[in-house]
């Protein structure tokens, strides 16, 4: 998993492969704890900073969370902390 890859992907909430890509980090042990909560937080972002995150997205961003190991009640805190700073 490289790290630009998955930068790209998040910019562009590219669901084909992402999803993918997270899996291998977490099995790798490269995605867990920090980098995982850092994933949603950025994929947050980036989909508020693209004209607003829908609820498609939002679903989209729980569900990368999922995988990388983050519940839905720490993504939605990490969403609270984004949108209160942007």
């Amino acid at each position: 998993m490289r790290p630009e890859y998955v930068r790209h992907d998040v910019a562009n909430l590219d669901t084909t492969y992402l999803s993918g890509l997270v899996r291998s980090g977490v099995a790798s042990g490269v995605l867990a704890g920090a980098p995982a909560r850092g994933l949603v937080a950025e994929a947050t972002t980036l989909a508020h900073r693209n004209g607003g995150l829908t609820a498609a997205q939002w679903d989209w961003i729980v569900a990368l969370g999922l995988d990388a190991g983050v519940g839905p009640t720490a993504s939605g805190e990490i969403r609270d902390g984004v949108l209160a700073r942007g």
